[in-house]
């Protein structure tokens, strides 16, 4: 080889330098570039990667820069892989190479590994030199190390939870096997990222803490990650996450004494708590009782507000609402509440109240005497309802002992209620008398049980009372729905004999109620009797009223994820209609956890009032902090528009760390439970049914 060659081979190797230094491929043999061109004379200047390999089984490209000092023609570059890492790909060719040139291969193979090393053979076969009149068909071997780099490969994901509308924090796990260097950017959708608002740089996996605000439980964090691979090139991946997103627990309100007095002035100490120890106010109205402060408005501090008020109910139950707002860290937060609180007549009275007469004619001027005893001096005031009074209403009337009332009432409805506040030094107390309204002629009639559930058939029994004082020797009562009741009934006629003063018959009568129907069943009967003294008829109406009973529907209950893994927090749902004609009252849902699941929020779910066709979610979040098979209980309560109360249960299965096929069914439900009030008095009513008919059997079995 001659001086001029060997120059131009040295200023070339110069010139690749630096390519030759790529640090993930070492060349360890070049090949040569002196001697007869009939033998293969090419110099391996430099390899390195063009594009890497992603994944595992993923493709690649190898440059391969070589100098010539020969021409040769139809020329083939093979790489033959000497680790089980690497296999490869079509060869390469090259139609002819010129002499004292330097040209560059792509070589294509594939990696079925990253982030190892591997040694590469290149096999070149020339099949013609400068002169095609012959097969030249000489072949080189060029030996390689190369690096088979990683890829960017990340993964991001959530840790935590947040409530609509609050700040929260949460933690954003980022994977980086590879610890490539990435600028890691957060946004949202549906939610306000507080921090960071600017790229966070990391190298290694890490774990970044997040400042939201969701403005749904259908929030998403946005999360892009940048980074560069081994050649450079950018390298970017987006990830939608969605967040875990909860209402906030919902403010509460206690009051105490839990049991209240009717009729007496009751002081009483109100406690409105809010969560996260925030600052707000509270409004709270009363119904059911009287106040001189309500509504009363409390500030909240540090999470809690206290009043003390003096209330006087007039019912079995008060009700306190409450409007409540608060901020957490400059958001704001609106909630109702409400509290129901059992009222009942005192054990002992602060006085006695008495009337007379006991019974009120009709279309007449009734004298009534009202008799108010109490120790000590005292004083009330007396109202009158269902009649006009000679005299303005309220009256008022003090005493020491003993006070008595005279007054002329005029009856505008059957029954006539007065009412007496007596306010004495051990307090105050309300009592009322109810006085029936009967008609000028000499039969009462009235039906018993005076109320029946709506949606079927039900039977009262009317009772024909001989208010007179001369006795009716034989009669007929007939008994019919009055125009435009929406009873279904036919006539019922009923004879009776020998009924004497103050005497009375009880004849049963059925009747169909229709589904949805709430208030009076009028009903008209006719007399026609005979007495010693003549015959004569009466006829007047009698009312029975129709009510609703309450029904919720359980429609689904759900456990997110379905199988919680250790650590992890989950939510229950559960979705409740009212498939009723009614509302209902004070509804909340309450959750009881075993050990093993703990309760990230407040474990009372309060929803208050549903109208019918109406649902509503109640969603609880746990935390499970050890594995195994648990049952949750779900309370469903709510009360009916009398006051009653019923419950359902929910029993839930939940597996924490196990397979869900075990998971066998779904959720059970109890039947809701009426309070023991309403079965006592449905299971009375029952019984003087019964009584009424075999009574109505008896007298007619005589009469035959």
């Amino acid at each position: 080889m001659n001086k001029a060659v060997l120059i131009l081979i040295a200023t070339l190797l110069m010139s690749y330098g630096a390519l030759a230094a790529h640090p993930t491929i070492q060349i360890n043999s070049a090949g040569s570039t002196g001697g007869d061109c009939s033998a293969l004379q090419l110099t391996l200047l430099n390899a390195q990667w063009t594009t890497l390999p992603q994944y595992d089984g993923s493709s690649a490209v190898l440059a391969l820069t070589f100098y010539s000092s020969c021409t040769y023609h139809a020329v083939t570059f093979a790489l033959q892989p000497q680790c089980p890492y690497a296999a490869p790909g079509q060869p390469s060719f090259v139609q002819t190479i010129a002499a004292n040139s330097i040209f560059t291969v792509q070589m294509q193979l594939y990696a079925n590994k990253l982030n190892v090393t591997c040694p590469l053979n290149v096999i070149v076969d020339a099949q013609y030199g400068a002169d095609f009149s012959h097969v030249l068909d000489a072949t080189g071997v060029y030996s390689l190390t190369a690096f088979i780099p990683p890829y960017p490969v990340f993964s991001a994901s959530l840790q935590g939870a947040a409530y609509v509308g609050l700040p929260g924090e949460l933690s954003l796990q980022i994977s980086d096997p590879y610890s490539f260097p990435a600028q890691i950017s957060v946004s949202g959708q549906s939610v306000a990222v507080l921090s960071p608002t600017a790229p966070v740089a990391l190298q290694n996996s890490s774990s970044i803490p997040i400042a939201v605000v969701p403005y749904s439980t259908s929030a998403t964090l946005v999360v892009t990650i940048r980074s560069q691979d081994y050649l450079g090139e950018p390298v970017s991946y987006t990830y939608t996450l969605p967040i875990p997103v909860v209402q906030p627990p919902p403010p509460t309100i206690s009051i105490s004494p839990d049991v209240l007095y009717q009729g007496r002035a009751n002081q009483v100490v109100l406690t409105v708590n809010v969560p996260f120890k925030a600052n707000g106010t509270a409004v709270v109205s009363i119904s059911g009782a009287s106040s001189p402060t309500a509504p009363v408005t409390v500030p909240i501090n540090n999470g809690i507000g206290t009043a003390e008020l003096s209330i006087t109910p007039f019912g079995s139950t008060v009700i306190f609402q409450a409007y409540v707002t608060y901020a957490v860290q400059g958001f704001q937060q609106s909630a109702q509440i409400s509290a129901t609180v059992e009222a009942v007549q005192p054990t002992s009275a602060l006085a006695d109240l008495s009337v007379s007469p006991q019974m009120l004619i009709a279309n007449a001027a009734n004298n009534v005497t009202i008799t108010i005893i109490a120790p000590g001096n005292f004083s009330a005031a007396i109202t009158v309802s269902g009649a006009s009074a000679s005299v303005p209403m309220p009256a008022y009337v003090s005493g020491a002992g003993k006070a008595t009332y005279s007054l002329v009432l005029y009856p505008t409805s059957q029954q006539v209620t007065i009412s007496a506040t007596v306010q004495t030094s051990a307090g105050i107390e309300q009592y009322t008398a109810n006085l029936p309204v009967i008609s000028s002629n000499i039969f009462l009639v009235a039906p018993v049980p005076t109320s029946v559930e709506a949606g079927g058939n039900r039977t009262v029994v009317v009772k024909l009372v001989n208010q007179g004082n001369v006795p009716v020797e034989k009669g007929v009562l007939v008994v019919a729905p009055a125009s435009g009741s929406p009873a279904l009934m036919g006539t019922v006629v009923y004879n009776f004999s020998s009924l004497p003063p103050l005497g009375y018959v009880e004849v049963p009568i059925s009747f169909v109620v229709p589904a949805g129907q709430t208030g009076s069943l009028p009903f008209q009967y006719t007399v026609y009797y005979i007495t010693p003294l003549g015959s004569g008829q009466a006829q007047g109406l009698f009312y029975v009223q129709s009510f609703q009973r309450p029904s919720l529907l359980i429609s689904s209950v759900t456990v997110t994820p379905q199988r919680p893994q250790l650590g992890q927090p989950l939510f229950i749902s559960a979705t409740i209609i009212n498939n009723g004609f009614v509302p209902v009252n004070n509804l909340q849902v309450s959750l009881e956890a075993p050990q093993g699941l703990i309760p990230i929020a407040s474990a009372l779910n309060y929803i208050g009032n549903l109208s019918p066709q109406q649902s509503q979610t109640a969603t609880f979040s746990l935390n499970a902090t050890k594995p195994g098979r648990y049952n949750v209980t779900l309370v469903v309560s709510y009360q009916d528009q009398y006051g009653n109360v019923y419950s359902e249960t929910v029993q839930l299965p939940v597996i924490v760390g196990g397979n869900i096929t075990n998971l066998a069914g779904g959720f059970t439900t109890a039947r809701p439970t009426p309070s023991a009030d309403l079965s006592t008095t449905l299971a009375t009513i029952a019984v003087v049914v019964v009584a009424a008919v075999l009574v109505a059997i008896g007298v007619w079995r005589r009469r035959k």
